[in-house]
């Protein structure tokens, strides 16, 4: 990565507060509802954007949802808890400030659908949590978020590599030195996110048995693969990355597994869609 990038990053606006917070209690798992409830009801904004969601169409409650406890209780405390982390980070980095809002938001899309994917692959599985891989699905491609909204020359080289010269996105990204996983997991650091995120953005695309947390940096890896075969609206049309033998060894998971995976991913798209639709409405 170029020195001058590194810089740039470095200096980026740190999370918000709230934010933070909310990821402490992902991290820690003896957090509560209360614990969340006590988090999000003193931040107003955040509180009229959850309620909004939990109003949408995609939940369709009889009776309209008017607190924080009353979503809890009605959609869940770990899919509030999803909502939330997701309503702040497309409140930090919105599609709206970037230069092209429209790849911005198919950015968040494809992110979203790699959270759902991520958690639905988590279920049954030995030391990962599906709330933490929602998550770290959600994140794993911060550094491309981060790319669209302050380094335009680049994007516009990066666009012009991928869409004219149709040079695959990961050889672009390297010969232009802005690789999207060295630059979230640079992020991950400078925001002191949990390790178990943090190597989850740096390493999904080379889960590796050298890993502390291979087995959630797997799930992310197996999630985004199933986003792209499942052809998912993208921010520039990639084949899908392949499948790393270490990732499906890590989690016991058969090509078939995968296969069944992708067709209960495949059935959510309706309320992935629901959702960041609500997201990036919300401003």
């Amino acid at each position: 990565m170029r020195d001058d990038l590194v810089n740039k990053i470095r200096n980026l606006p740190a999370l918000p507060t709230i934010l933070t917070r909310i990821v402490s209690t992902i991290e820690d798992p003896h957090s509560s509802a209360s614990d969340l409830e006590q988090i999000i009801q003193h931040d107003l904004v955040l509180t009229s954007k959850l309620l909004a969601v939990a109003n949408s169409a995609n939940y369709s409650f009889r009776q309209e949802i008017t607190t924080v406890s009353r979503a809890v209780v009605s959609i869940g405390f770990e899919e509030v808890r999803n909502l939330c982390v997701g309503i702040c980070m497309m409140g930090f980095l919105h599609p709206s400030v970037f230069g092209d809002k429209e790849r911005a938001q198919l950015l968040w899309l494809h992110s979203l659908a790699v959270a759902e994917g991520a958690s639905l692959l988590a279920e049954g599985q030995e030391e990962v949590r599906p709330d933490q891989a929602f998550a770290a699905g959600l994140l794993h491609d911060i550094g491309k978020v981060v790319i669209e909204a302050y380094f335009h020359k680049e994007v516009s080289a990066l666009q012009h590599l991928v869409e004219d010269r149709q040079v695959p996105y990961q050889e672009a990204e390297k010969s232009l030195e802005i690789e999207h996983d060295k630059i979230g997991h640079l992020l991950a650091r400078n925001w002191k996110l949990p390790s178990i995120l943090s190597e989850a953005i740096g390493c999904h695309h080379e889960p590796g048995p050298g890993l502390v947390n291979l087995r959630m940096v797997s799930t992310v890896h197996l999630a985004d693969y199933l986003v792209y075969a499942l052809d998912f609206p993208s921010q520039y049309r990639i084949v899908p990355p392949s499948v790393s033998r270490e990732a499906l060894e890590a989690l016991n998971m058969t090509k078939d597994r995968l296969k069944e995976a992708g067709l209960s991913l495949n059935r959510r798209r309706e309320k992935i869609v629901s959702v960041w639709s609500k997201l990036v409405e919300l401003e």
